[in-house]
């Protein structure tokens, strides 16, 4: 069962959320700083959201992280899925 982190959570589980988008993007080193940063606005803005798998010792098994994007030239939306598991 995944969980959806509030934004008032995000703080506190934001070296995992760290992790998993990282690794989930493959960011070049010189792109890290800025990704996260505006991810991290996003996701405590409510733009974007996090949701956390955790076993039954409540450690964290995956991470998931959804946004939806819009075309600038088209208007058409879409969904982006950042998955990592643990």
């Amino acid at each position: 069962m995944f969980i959806k982190i509030l934004p008032s959570q995000v703080p506190m589980l934001w070296e995992h959320i760290k992790y998993a988008a990282v690794h989930a993007d493959r960011l070049r080193e010189g792109d890290v700083e800025n990704y996260l940063n505006a991810l991290l606005g996003d996701l405590l803005s409510d733009k974007a959201q996090c949701f956390v798998r955790m076993d039954g010792e409540r450690l964290l098994l995956a991470v998931v992280i959804t946004r939806f994007l819009s075309d600038g030239m088209t208007g058409d939306k879409s969904l982006l899925i950042q998955f990592c598991l643990r």
